[in-house]
């Protein structure tokens, strides 16, 4: 069996009416929805469909059940991953994608999860800093900047989070000295220990909470996790508070090993920084759905990309 990894994308890649088009686009897709959304009917009082309306929570539940959605659809292909990876919010589609959770289960965890975030959303802000982790630890700690790191997304590509005062002075002095930086459009910011003030109720639901184990494996990306066990309800709560190490996930034998790496959302974010990260080493990528709405036509020249190195 070729080794294949799929990957999980995070947050910020929702589309408008994405979940309407996704159900359109192929008869997988609509049986799925059919199966799937009574189990989740009223975890959340906006219904998944009800796409008029954002907010934070329901946006990422959206997420995270097309991710889920179309891993099935690859599996359904005959595809079945040898690793699943997930990136922040998508590290909650993986795990359920690999049976640590029921889709019932991952979607209260969201709305719990997104519940702390909502909290810090006039409070935090996010930004992106063009340098190495070690750069960017060494500016926070000469400034006394309170902003963390709370992704490392490439060898010179990190988030970083906190007060969006002090994100905005990092970022300042980051350019003073000639480093490409610059605040996102997410506002809150996850994977941050100022996290633990607001997340008391989320631990409360936590503590003594255990999972089924993976059926598949799964490489977390919350390496500074004290609690390394997935299935562990603390793993996701500290999760949260740690931050995502994308490279040292890239770096383990799993993903090292595989031949294929399949990006699972309506937007290809995690294998582009895939494409960076293992330019030049033959391994294949494949994006589901580019960009664009017209779904249909994007997974048909997926099928054909996989088909054409022999996965299907």
């Amino acid at each position: 069996m070729k080794k294949t990894v799929f990957l999980f994308p995070g947050d910020g890649i929702h589309q408008k009416d994405m979940l309407h088009i996704l159900r359109e686009s192929e008869e997988f897709f609509y049986e799925y929805f059919q199966r799937y959304l009574p189990e989740i009917e009223g975890v959340y009082r906006v219904p998944l469909m009800e796409e008029t309306y954002d907010d934070l929570i329901i946006d990422q539940m959206r997420i995270v059940f097309s991710e889920i959605a179309i891993a099935s659809f690859w599996r359904s292909k005959g595809i079945e991953p040898s690793a699943v990876l997930g990136h922040s919010l998508g590290e909650y589609a993986a795990a359920c994608f690999a049976g640590i959770f029921d889709i019932r289960q991952c979607m209260k965890l969201i709305c719990s999860r997104g519940a702390v975030l909502e909290k810090t959303y006039e409070l935090f802000r996010m930004g992106v800093i063009h340098a190495s982790p070690e750069t960017v630890d060494k500016i926070i700690s000469e400034t006394g900047n309170t902003a963390e790191i709370s992704a490392i997304n490439g060898r010179k590509l990190v988030t970083v989070s906190g007060k969006e005062a002090e994100v905005k002075l990092l970022i300042d002095k980051c350019e003073r000295r000639n480093i490409k930086a610059n605040l996102t459009a997410v506002h809150g910011g996850g994977h941050n220990s100022f996290l633990k003030n607001y997340c008391e109720s989320f631990a409360n639901e936590m503590a003594d909470k255990k999972f089924s184990e993976p059926k598949i494996h799964m490489i977390p990306t919350a390496h500074m996790c004290r609690v390394k066990e997935l299935s562990d309800g603390m793993y996701w709560l500290e999760q949260m508070l740690c931050p995502v190490d994308l490279m040292s996930a890239f770096n383990s034998l799993d993903v090292l090993s595989a031949e294929y790496m399949i990006d699972v959302g309506v937007s290809p974010a995690l294998l582009g920084m895939a494409i960076e990260e293992f330019r030049g080493s033959g391994k294949r990528f494949i994006p589901s759905i580019r960009a664009g709405r017209n779904y249909r036509r994007q997974l048909e020249n997926a099928l054909e990309a996989a088909s054409s190195y022999g996965l299907i």
